[in-house]
């Protein structure tokens, strides 16, 4: 497959935001982007206030997101519509390519819509019960033994829950679709299948209608780039090295041009050498593992999958940031999208028992036998010691 760059098409560089600089000197700032204060990048909003809680703020523009699906493409989509629709609410440009049209038009149609007002209101309704200002304002006479958490304040598990309400972090409902005015300004790709050799291949002719419609874009404007199932058989790749060029070569698109890329992958349908090449391949890399409601967790029973950070933006920075937390649990409550920290249950079930706890013996002689075998002495034996 050769690139667009050997067909004499030149990519379209757009200058990247940055902070204003201390002489008051004004700088070029994308439509709907800001400035990390960071990394000084220009991010924009991924439509979830907990995935850019998890990004410090948002997506790069230059960027690849790859999410993958444990076992099958489920919650991903969720992810990606949100991603479309708020390129939609802040003026960018939004193109979605697929494999097949019916897909494509089952993926606008079900792009939510932006909720304001007294729409939002009831949707935050419920989420989450009133937290108190501290743990000790529970007691009345407040913590007497453990009086140094007292004035500490109780952590909402829920992400992006302080910036909910902010006017800079939009809310969308998944049961109300977008209007038919904003349907029609979506652009799209589908490929047609012939067997005529004069034809480009689909995977080309892909990269060259994401080049044309990154240069058809205004100089300060992003254009969304939605990839669901790309790992499809339907787009008819030959091997697996051909998805590693098409990877590398949707990264060198976005790097030269004001492009943000979200695909989606399938895990059933690559090996795990073939999933730690595309991790590399990508910017930033998201694992969604269902859980299936017969072996759920005690942990996890109030979520729907697991969302895991394998990898995380490091694009123009000397060392990757440091992420404490890799992994959140997923939860669609009241139509909305939801990433919650994960704490141990309260209670645990009444079968829970320690098992060494009704035979002391046996973990002295097991205590014995580590240490003899450390320091070279003769194991102690199941008698009580006296001392």
């Amino acid at each position: 497959m050769c690139s667009s760059m050997d067909r004499g098409i030149q990519p379209v560089v757009h200058s990247s935001p940055q902070i204003r600089s201390a002489s008051g000197l004004s700088q070029t700032v994308l439509q709907g982007c800001k400035s990390s204060l960071i990394t000084s990048q220009a991010i924009t909003s991924s439509g979830s206030p907990g995935l850019n809680q998890i990004f410090n703020g948002g997506v790069p523009v230059g960027t690849v997101v790859v999410l993958e699906d444990r076992p099958c493409h489920l919650y991903s989509r969720h992810f990606m519509l949100l991603f479309a629709a708020e390129g939609l609410s802040v003026g960018h440009r939004v193109c979605v390519a697929a494999a097949r049209s019916v897909e494509i038009k089952e993926f606008i149609s079900d792009i939510p819509r932006k909720v304001t007002g007294e729409e939002s209101s009831g949707l935050n309704e419920g989420l989450r019960n009133p937290l108190p200002e501290s743990i000790g304002d529970r007691q009345g006479d407040g913590l007497k033994i453990a009086f140094r958490y007292e004035s500490l304040p109780k952590i909402d598990s829920v992400l992006g829950a302080s910036h909910a309400s902010a006017p800079s972090e939009p809310q969308y409902d998944l049961g109300r679709k977008i209007d038919a005015s904003q349907v029609e300004t979506v652009g799209y790709f589908t490929h047609s299948h012939s067997s005529s050799p004069a034809v480009p291949s689909r995977i080309h002719r892909l990269l060259e209608w994401i080049l044309n419609e990154a240069g058809k874009i205004p100089r300060q404007n992003v254009l969304r780039v939605c990839l669901p199932a790309v790992d499809s058989p339907l787009w008819n790749f030959h091997d697996s090295h051909e998805f590693f060029r098409f990877l590398f070569q949707l990264r060198t698109l976005a790097r030269q041009n004001s492009l943000i890329i979200s695909l989606s992958i399938s895990h059933s349908l690559h090996s795990p050498a073939d999933l730690f090449r595309i991790r590399r391949l990508s910017d930033a890399y998201v694992v969604l593992e269902t859980l299936k409601s017969e072996k759920k967790h005690a942990l996890y029973r109030d979520y729907q999958a697991l969302f895991r950070i394998e990898k995380t933006f490091a694009v123009n920075v000397l060392r990757p940031p440091v992420i404490l937390d890799c992994e959140y649990g997923l939860k669609i409550k009241r139509r909305r999208v939801l990433l919650e920290r994960l704490h141990l249950p309260p209670a645990l079930p009444e079968t829970a028992q320690r098992e060494t706890t009704d035979h002391p013996s046996g973990i002295r002689s097991t205590i014995g036998g580590l240490v003899g075998n450390q320091l070279g002495c003769q194991a102690a034996t199941e008698r009580n010691l006296d001392f």
